[in-house]
């Protein structure tokens, strides 16, 4: 975990112009209410993230709860792209609404940082099912 913050930090750095940064708190935008899966993950993340940026860093989250996550998704897709606002994205959640409803959001309107976690899913029965396989 602390190769990935390390180059999330340092992805950040990457432009001259960002030589003092972070010169202002920065915020994690999580599209789910606080207390959940993802508000845990982004929690946990903000406080390795400050360590690596050094003293006076400060990352706040900001939970943003509603449609699935999409009022948050948009919220991240419509910051000034400064390095200030990075946010969370559950996939195949996230993408799945811009099908099932309109957005003003796409794939494209995101850069990929990192990758915090995998959430595999299954599909079961109960133990007494008729059914064992998809098949």
């Amino acid at each position: 975990m602390k190769k990935t913050l390390t180059a999330l930090a340092l992805s950040l750095f990457a432009t001259a112009a960002l030589a003092d940064y972070p010169e202002k708190p920065i915020e994690v935008i999580v599209g789910y209410s606080a207390g959940g899966g993802t508000d845990v993950m982004a929690r946990t993340v903000a406080k390795f993230l400050e360590q690596e940026l050094g003293e006076g860093a400060s990352v706040v989250i900001k939970n943003m709860p509603g449609a699935g996550g999409q009022i948050g998704f948009t919220e991240v897709a419509k910051a000034t792209p400064d390095g200030y606002t990075l946010g969370t994205f559950n996939l195949p959640a996230a993408l799945a609404l811009t099908h099932d409803r309109q957005a003003d959001y796409d794939v494209n309107s995101y850069t990929y940082l990192a990758n915090f976690g995998e959430d595999p899913n299954t599909i079961t029965v109960a133990a007494a099912s008729p059914f064992q396989t998809l098949g």
